[in-house]
């Protein structure tokens, strides 16, 4: 009988320490799970913090992008209104050589209206 009661007692302590260390298991698997969820959070906020570089990083992308086209438009501008008064000095330059073979005073204003019509197609070539 004195047998039988340790067994009893042996086993209520047995089965006292299995249900604290169920406890413990499960308050541990609590902070685990909260842990974890912290990080998926985390981790989380962190794409979402990345996506909204990458989409500030495109975006700005996009507005160089449209910059550059501007710019190089502007560019052929420029070129095209140098080359003509690169064209109006040679000849004026040409035609100050040939000032005295000229044959009349119309042909010197026939020139001179073509020079001031390349200036103004320059000048309006925005």
């Amino acid at each position: 009988e004195l047998d039988k009661g340790k067994n009893t007692n042996k086993n209520d302590h047995i089965h006292m320490k299995e249900t604290e260390l169920q406890e413990k298991e499960k308050k541990s698997n609590n902070w685990n799970n909260l842990f974890s969820m912290q990080q998926l959070q985390q981790q989380k906020n962190v794409i979402e913090h990345l996506e909204s570089l990458v989409t500030d990083y495109m975006d700005k992308n996009n507005d160089l992008q449209k910059q550059i086209v501007a710019l190089h438009y502007e560019v052929k501008q420029l070129t095209a209104k140098i080359f003509n008064l690169e064209t109006i000095i040679n000849i004026t330059t040409e035609h100050k050589k040939n000032q005295k073979n000229w044959r009349s005073l119309s042909e010197q204003r026939n020139f001179y209206q073509v020079i001031k019509k390349r200036l103004m197609e320059i000048n309006t070539q925005d």
